[in-house]
């Protein structure tokens, strides 16, 4: 197969799956990344397990800056794939927050300076 009919055929592909997983191409980013639980000590007195997308804080997720939608998808080395559900007073810039199920786990994963992959959502 010719390179330039190669490179385009690699290139519908990419823009097909794109469009069957409703995800643009992943963005790779370097972010500060450290752990947080449902705790007065990591979320302050108020609170209440429930996230600032309103679902509750369980299982896998992430708090992410304002430029994230709810929604968006990071795979995050160590951690895995999660969605942005929530957000946080000091997660800005290049800052992400991982929820695990213990104040200790999330003292054990400390903080973090990974490449991170971003697949944003579409807009539907």
């Amino acid at each position: 197969m010719k390179p330039i009919r190669r490179q385009r055929l690699l290139l519908a592909v990419t823009f097909w799956l794109a469009l069957v997983s409703n995800a643009l191409p992943a963005q790779i980013m370097t972010m500060r990344v450290s752990g947080f639980c449902k705790c007065e000590i990591c979320c302050g007195p108020h609170a209440c397990g429930i996230t600032a997308s309103g679902r509750p804080a369980v299982g896998k997720l992430i708090a992410a800056p304002r430029n994230f939608r709810f929604g968006t998808m990071i795979e995050v080395p160590g951690y895995g794939v999660a969605p942005v559900l929530d957000r946080g007073g000091k997660i800005k810039g290049r800052r992400l927050d991982l929820l695990f199920a213990s104040h200790a786990a999330a003292k054990k994963w400390g903080v973090r300076f990974l490449k991170v992959k971003i697949r944003k959502v579409r807009n539907t």
